[in-house]
């Protein structure tokens, strides 16, 4: 699963690290390329965004923060 988003926050980055994923700048610029592993599972969403899963995570929940521009989009841990 990839996610295009303007922010990761560091407790965010780390937890994507620890579980596989990667976390890299895009081809244009202010824009973040997410790569989420495989086994990461959509929990659900609501008007605002919506919520992930890590695999060997059970506490981490990330929250993508959807917004009209994806420079303004952002991931962070849910709690």
């Amino acid at each position: 699963m990839n996610i295009a988003v303007g922010k990761v926050s560091d407790a965010a980055r780390k937890a994507i690290e620890q579980a596989g994923g990667s976390i890299a700048p895009s081809l244009k610029p202010g824009v973040l390329m997410v790569t989420l592993p495989a086994t990461a599972g959509k929990q659900g969403a609501d008007s605002s965004g919506a919520y992930i899963d890590l695999p060997g995570h059970p506490l981490v929940t990330l929250r993508f923060t959807r917004k009209w521009h994806t420079e303004d989009c952002s991931l962070d841990i849910h709690q």
